[in-house]
């Protein structure tokens, strides 16, 4: 797959999680691209990297980007709606309440959650 592909020309290291599901590779590869094409900043970098796994420690720009992705316009489950409420009111509960979500869905479709999106949520509630 390409995306494997531009992860081992950019020296991207990948987990088994990601090998696992590639459309969490983008991030990555997204964000090394970034960085040759535009040379973007560290932080944006790190923002790019971490939109659709997250990671203990968000950054504000982290958190923004993040939850921008995942309530987009053209997205449509159930709760988005509360979740783009949310997200005006109290971020990090935005974000708690968006990582929940989607360890439910990756449960019920039996797939195993990436650990850096556990581990965000980890910190969140434990920062509240």
């Amino acid at each position: 797959p390409e995306q494997l592909k531009l992860c081992e020309q950019y020296g991207i290291m990948t987990d088994i999680e990601e090998r696992a599901n590639y459309k969490l590779l983008h991030a990555k590869t997204g964000a090394a691209l970034s960085r040759e094409l535009f040379g973007v900043s560290d932080e944006v970098y790190s923002a790019i990297f971490w939109h659709t796994t997250g990671r203990p420690g968000m950054s504000l720009l982290e958190k923004i980007i993040y939850i921008a992705d995942y309530i987009e316009p053209n997205r449509d489950f159930e709760g988005v709606e509360e979740l783009r409420s949310l997200a005006y009111k109290d971020l990090d509960e935005a974000l708690i309440l968006g990582f929940q979500m989607s360890l439910k869905e990756l449960e019920r479709r039996g797939a195993k959650p990436h650990i850096s999106s556990e581990r965000a949520m980890e910190w969140l509630i434990n920062k509240r």
